[in-house]
């Protein structure tokens, strides 16, 4: 059994989106000459490369009042607090099981009906940040805009039925803060490989606990049954997408170690991952399992983009009878964009575009 206690917070209210969200993210290069004398006309807008269902992807950086103005139709937010366990501080202190409670938060669209079915995304933060961040206001979270968008993506019907979960991958009991930033020191830029470990062995969790507990207490295609072989059988239902950390867990725990789960991912601003564990997974343990859509995207000013865009660039050329450029996975360049929320909600906008239509 799966203990969960689920609260509804206020629906969401009035808008109030900081001017400054897109400040610093203007392109400021600047190109030589031509050495011909004939002026050379430059084109008015960038080309859209991906299109899907009719609605193209958004491919620049865009002011707040063009994508997620306030909505009239506002969907409402719920807590959801569970049962789990430590399962990375288990594995690298070597102890034995370390239960405790744990909250989540899931957005529900303005039309919800508990009679319907629903698609699931799962989306992850990044580092130095909570559960908190992607549906709620509370202090810099960014709850308002995320959900006005979401709110408007639905009431402009441009995405399927689909709630939208946030839970977090820092998992620590109280009494062992000290001992787990021993072993997770990589958050705070000490210990590389800690901090993979940690996002990588999230994925008990998200097998054993959170899928569970969200899957029988919502109406989605598990239809409540949240066994192995259910949710298996119902994968292209699901998605698992998140920024920064939160896209290093999409590859180290989701994709990794849960693509017979998951058959969308969204990748935010950096991977951690080589392309060698990809296709060990993708090829080997989950060759059976078709990936629908692989979803990329990244601020040309971003610190994470090169090393994210070569390691698409390499699975995607290492595989091509998984991956497709512009079929099933893509990779979105935001000029001037940097590793910050006004790239990372365009690249959640992009998802929900594509994600679960094919």
């Amino acid at each position: 059994m799966h203990s969960i206690t689920r609260r509804s917070l206020l629906s969401l209210g009035t808008m109030a989106v900081a001017g400054g969200l897109l400040a610093g993210c203007s392109d400021t290069g600047k190109k030589d000459e031509p050495a011909a004398q004939t002026p050379v006309e430059e084109p008015a807008e960038e080309a859209v490369t991906y299109s899907y269902d009719g609605n193209d992807f958004q491919m620049k950086l865009r002011k707040s009042e063009e994508l997620y103005a306030e909505c009239d139709e506002k969907g409402t937010v719920e807590s959801v607090t569970y049962d789990t366990r430590a399962y990375a501080l288990e594995e690298l202190l070597g102890e034995g099981e370390m239960p405790m409670r744990k909250t989540m938060y899931v957005y529900l669209p303005y039309s919800y009906d508990p009679s319907k079915q629903y698609n699931v995304l799962y989306l992850m933060h990044g580092g130095g940040e909570s559960e908190l961040y992607w549906l709620t206001s509370e202090g810099n979270n960014k709850g308002k805009s995320t959900c006005a968008l979401l709110d408007n993506l639905y009431k402009e019907g441009k995405c399927a039925d689909t709630i939208v979960v946030t839970p977090t991958y820092e998992s620590v009991p109280e009494g062992y803060e000290d001992k787990a930033a021993a072993v997770f020191g990589a958050a705070a830029g000490e210990d590389e490989g800690g901090a993979n470990k940690q996002v990588e062995l999230f994925y008990h969790e998200l097998r054993n606990d959170i899928i569970p507990a969200i899957e029988s207490a919502y109406p989605t295609f598990a239809g409540g049954d949240v066994s192995e072989e259910n949710l298996i059988a119902t994968r292209e239902h699901r998605g698992f997408a998140g920024f920064s950390m939160g896209s290093m867990t999409t590859f180290r725990a989701a994709m990794l170690h849960c693509t017979d789960l998951f058959a969308y991912f969204g990748c935010f601003s950096g991977a951690k991952t080589t392309p060698e564990e990809i296709q060990e997974a993708l090829t080997g343990t989950f060759a059976d399992y078709e990936v629908k859509y692989w979803y990329n995207g990244n601020g040309t000013q971003d610190i994470a983009h090169d090393e994210h865009q070569e390691t698409w660039e390499a699975t995607v050329s290492a595989l091509p009878d998984v991956f497709k450029d512009g079929e099933n996975t893509c990779w979105v360049d935001f000029e001037g964009g940097t590793h910050s929320y006004p790239a990372w909600v365009i690249d959640l906008y992009n998802c929900m575009l594509v994600f679960f239509k094919l």
